[in-house]
C-alpha cells in the first residue's frame, strides 16, 4: 500500500541582485512584474505582499523547480509555492536566504542547462540599518523572515498528490538579532510597544536590495548580564500592517539587467 506524497523542502543560498527577485516575486503573489522606474539601464522593482490569493487551488503562483543530482535524469517538482523566505545579516558574512518551499506534484525529466547571473553575492560590510529615521550600528546580526503559512491539502481525488495549497494562517513577518546594551533607549521602545519604521539595506555599487518594515514592534528585549564583558541583547519583533503605507512589508530591488520577473 502506497501511501500519500508530500514534497518540501528548504533551499539555502547565498542571495545575488538579481535572482533573489524571483523568490520574493513567489512569496508576495505577484504574478508577473515590470520595473516600476528605470535610470541609466538600472532597473528598480518594488515588491508588497498580496492581500488576495493567486486562486482557489493555490495561493501564490505556483513554480516548477528542477534539482539534477549528477545521476540520470533531473527530478521535476510542480506546482511548488513559496511557503517562508528569510534573509540573514551577520558580521563578516554573506548575506544568506533560505526558501521554503511545498509541492505538489514530481516528475523525472531530461535536465536542463542551467544559466547564471554574473553578479557578485551581497555582504555584510555592504549593508546598513536605520530605525526610526535613524542609523543604526549597534546591531550584531539580524534575521528577516517572512512566512505564508501554507499547506498542502490533500482529497479523494484519484493522486497521491495534494489537490491544492492553501493558507493555514495568517501571513507573518518576523525580526529577530542581536544588539549590543549601549543605553536602555530600545529597552524602553520594547517596554512601551511602540511601533517604529526598519529600513534595511543592501548596496552593491549600483546593485541593491531594501526592506522597508513601517511598523515594526518588538516582542522580546531580554537584558541579561551573565558577567564581565559586553552586554548583547537577543531580541525579537513583529511587522504589522500599517494603513499609511499599506502594507506591512515593502522589499526594493535594484539591478542593472532584469527589467521584469
Amino acid at each position: 500500500l502506497e501511501g500519500p506524497h508530500e514534497i518540501s523542502g528548504d533551499i539555502n543560498f547565498e542571495v545575488d541582485p538579481c535572482m533573489i527577485g524571483y523568490w520574493i516575486k513567489g512569496f508576495c503573489n505577484v504574478t508577473s512584474y515590470e520595473a516600476t522606474t528605470v535610470t541609466s539601464y538600472y532597473y528598480t522593482h518594488e515588491f508588497m505582499p498580496a492581500q488576495t490569493d493567486f486562486d482557489a487551488m493555490s495561493a501564490v503562483p505556483p513554480m516548477t523547480i528542477e534539482a539534477y543530482r549528477d545521476a540520470g535524469s533531473a527530478f521535476q517538482y510542480h506546482s511548488c509555492c513559496v511557503n517562508a523566505l528569510s534573509f540573514e545579516f551577520a558580521h563578516g558574512a554573506l548575506i544568506k536566504s533560505t526558501v521554503g518551499v511545498i509541492g505538489a506534484g514530481f516528475a523525472m525529466a531530461a535536465k536542463q542547462t542551467a544559466s547564471y547571473e554574473p553578479f557578485s553575492e551581497f555582504t555584510w560590510d555592504q549593508t546598513s540599518i536605520d530605525i526610526a529615521g535613524a542609523a543604526v550600528d549597534e546591531i550584531q546580526d539580524m534575521t528577516i523572515t517572512l512566512t505564508n503559512n501554507l499547506e498542502a491539502v490533500s482529497t479523494i481525488n484519484g493522486s497521491k498528490y495534494p489537490n491544492r495549497i492553501q493558507r493555514s494562517a495568517k501571513r507573518t513577518i518576523e525580526i529577530s538579532g542581536t544588539i549590543l546594551f549601549i543605553s536602555a533607549a530600545e529597552a524602553n521602545i520594547f517596554r512601551a510597544q511602540t511601533e517604529r519604521r526598519l529600513v534595511v539595506t543592501t548596496q552593491q555599487n549600483c546593485n541593491a536590495i531594501m526592506f522597508d518594515i513601517p511598523s515594526m514592534r518588538y516582542n522580546a528585549f531580554p537584558v541579561n548580564a551573565g558577567g564581565p564583558g559586553k552586554i548583547a541583547v537577543g531580541f525579537t519583533a513583529s511587522a504589522k500592517y500599517n494603513t499609511g503605507s499599506g502594507t506591512a512589508i515593502q522589499i526594493t530591488t535594484t539591478v542593472n539587467s532584469l527589467a521584469s520577473y
